[in-house]
């Protein structure tokens, strides 16, 4: 059943086109998990096979060169880490095809390769929760340029072990896109007596919106704003019935969006709040 999971999101993975976000591969992590403890204890259990013998040391060497190679695409965060897990990679590998070891120094052996395994996604795990993370695709390790979709903070310095506990007791529960306090303020203070605060292109935008300002928004069109969801004269009657206080324009676009934001415009009066077009509607255009 396992592996039949990890081949089918391998397989999919593989052909599928269009959007892809990195984080889709998180389907594999449960069954890789299991694969990996499973097809681990058995081969554990009998490793004064050959068979077995073989196993356990190319899983131990190429779980080994992975990390080192993952660790290169980092080259300035910890450099000794990955030249110390290929060294200890190399020297478990000619220990273990070299030497007739016993039952009690198989164990030692078996030990230590978890041991190496298991270093380099650790620090990376701990590089991860230290760091703040934005935008819409944030990934893990240590800070770096080439972080595709991720705002990195301009004061984020980056990880180091000396800081981590300080940064740990400073890390904010949620940390959002770049939101205007002034536009967060606005909808907190205008969410009285209404369904929905605001109303906006996209979810995540709206998204955005409500973890800034603690107000509900309603998202239109979609995740991306080209559902036609609501539909114009859907939004009419909501706005109608009193439902949605503001109308924030300029964060996405698609058919059924754009037919809303006209009619808002042409209806309804709007100011500029810190560069976002903020539409009272409450406030019809002539009044």
């Amino acid at each position: 059943m396992w592996l039949g999971w990890a081949a089918t999101m391998l397989v999919v993975f593989a052909v599928m086109t269009g959007i892809f976000h990195s984080y889709y591969t998180i389907m594999i992590a449960p069954a890789t998990a299991v694969l990996a403890v499973v097809g681990g204890a058995v081969v554990v259990q009998h490793q004064g096979l050959p068979t077995a013998k073989t196993i356990l040391v190319w899983a131990a060497a190429l779980t080994g060169v992975l990390a080192f190679v993952l660790l290169t695409l980092t080259p300035g965060w910890l450099p000794l880490l990955r030249w110390g897990v290929l060294g200890a990679t190399v020297v478990l590998a000619v220990l273990a095809s070299r030497i007739t070891m016993t039952p009690q120094q198989r164990w030692h052996w078996v030990l230590a390769a978890g041991l190496v395994a298991v270093i380099s996604p650790t620090a990376y795990s701990v590089a991860t929760v230290a760091a703040q993370h934005a935008g819409d695709s944030p990934v893990v390790g240590p800070r770096h340029s080439n972080s595709p979709g991720e705002v990195v903070p301009a004061s984020d310095p980056g990880f180091s072990p000396s800081w981590l506990l300080t940064r740990l007791e400073e890390q904010p529960a949620v940390v959002v896109d770049a939101m205007s306090l002034q536009v967060a303020g606005l909808l907190r203070s205008g969410a009285d007596g209404y369904r929905w605060a605001a109303a906006t292109g996209g979810s995540r935008a709206a998204a955005d919106l409500e973890l800034s300002s603690g107000a509900p928004v309603i998202a239109i069109g979609g995740y991306k704003g080209t559902d036609p969801a609501p539909s114009l004269s859907g939004f009419v009657s909501l706005v109608a019935a009193g439902e949605v206080h503001y109308f924030l324009d300029g964060w996405t676009a698609g058919p059924s969006l754009s037919k809303i934001q006209d009619w808002v415009a042409a209806h309804y009066q709007h100011e500029t709040v810190d560069g976002i077009a903020v539409y009272d509607l409450t406030s019809p255009i002539g009044m």
